[in-house]
């Protein structure tokens, strides 16, 4: 079993944690852990971005026994007790390759991505692989680009930037990361297909394009959703195996489910509505849910957790109101989205005050169980 996770403590000399600072002792870091028995234990966290520099936004993929991690550097972080991160300043992505299911000495070099410029900045990464390809996608949040990298021959070479789409949705908010365009595109891929889906619009309309797997070419558009999908933080998840990718993202009235295979989109499901009343999960104050993360099992099961939001007030879930609560839930269908199972939750956030949940994290299927 594979892991990974980014981290604002680093190991100093003194062979203690630190808060990751400006210094060049004290980083932020992507971190690769592994285990070799169904995760009952867990290996010493390998750190996968280079000491001397500040990396975030990780992402992994496996193929065979390959593994890929991706991550983006930024030039600061936190000096003392002040922040001293620029959303302007330059972010570059960097991809590593392990050639042996993650052992710590077949690590390579690390890879800066072709194609980006003193002044590039991406966003949030999303990464895939299946068999030789391996694509990396991020929006480029000075003009928009909705950005592909790709390798076919696991990693060896990669090519690109190959733009398949723009977004005009806008993220300056005090406290950014983004600090421009952020599509936050997620991206599959199945056979000789690649798709890749992203927020095209400030109304929240989800674009979608498949591709040629060789080369990211030949791409056709496609509307998953015309609006809505920026009500919930509704932004794209994505999985792919086989014979098939499938594509989630919320809006204000529920979770939706779109799948693409034989070369063509599937009818879309809804898996949810908001508020969500399944029992032992609704409230009368359930305002929704985001961050909708698929896997797939076999030939038509799909799994999909999701955070939903219930708040002390009517109003919409907010990291600012300390009495607002999110719980991770999650329901599965074995016929491809058309019906779901009882909705089940995985876990549900403390009373307590400040202990607001947030829903990034990952699924999978290992051995066709979630």
């Amino acid at each position: 079993m594979q892991g990974h996770y980014d981290s604002d403590y680093a190991l100093g000399t003194d062979g203690k944690y630190h808060f990751a600072d400006d210094t060049s002792i004290y980083r932020t870091g992507t971190y690769y852990v592994r285990s070799t028995n169904a995760g009952n234990t867990w290996s010493k966290p390998f750190r996968v971005s280079p000491k001397s520099t500040q990396a975030e936004r990780g992402v992994l993929a496996a193929s065979g026994n390959n593994l890929y991690v991706a991550y983006m550097t930024q030039t600061a972080y936190f000096s003392g007790t002040t922040s001293t991160f620029n959303p302007a300043a330059p972010r570059y992505i960097y991809v590593r390759q392990n050639t042996n299911l993650g052992v710590k000495t077949n690590w390579g070099s690390a890879v800066k991505l072709p194609g980006q410029t003193k002044t590039s900045r991406g966003d949030y990464l999303y990464i895939a692989a299946s068999g030789s390809n391996v694509y990396v996608t991020t929006t480029n949040t000075k003009s928009g680009a909705i950005d592909v990298w790709y390798s076919n021959d696991s990693g060896t070479t990669w090519a690109g930037p190959v733009n398949v789409g723009t977004t005009t949705f806008l993220d300056n908010s005090t406290g950014t990361y983004v600090g421009g365009f952020s599509g936050l595109p997620a991206i599959a891929t199945s056979g000789s297909t690649v798709g890749v889906a992203w927020t095209a619009s400030p109304t929240g309309a989800i674009s979608a394009v498949t591709c040629n797997a060789v080369g990211v070419t030949s791409c056709v558009s496609h509307t998953l959703a015309t609006s809505g999908g920026a009500d919930n933080l509704g932004y794209v998840q994505a999985a792919g195996d086989a014979t098939r990718m499938a594509f989630t993202w919320t809006t204000a009235s529920g979770g939706w489910l779109e799948e693409y295979s034989g070369g063509t989109w599937q009818p879309a499901h809804q898996f949810v509505s908001f508020p969500d009343s399944s029992p032992g999960v609704g409230t009368t104050l359930n305002r929704g849910g985001e961050g909708a993360i698929v896997a797939l099992s076999g030939t038509t099961t799909v799994g999909i957790a999701i955070s939903e939001c219930n708040t002390i007030t009517s109003g919409t879930c907010s990291t600012g109101d300390e009495k607002d609560r999110e719980q991770l839930v999650y329901r599965q269908s074995a016929d491809d989205g058309a019906t779901w199972s009882a909705a089940s939750i995985v876990a549900t956030s403390s009373t307590s005050k400040n202990t607001f949940n947030n829903d990034f994290g990952s699924a999978t299927f290992v051995n066709g169980v979630p």
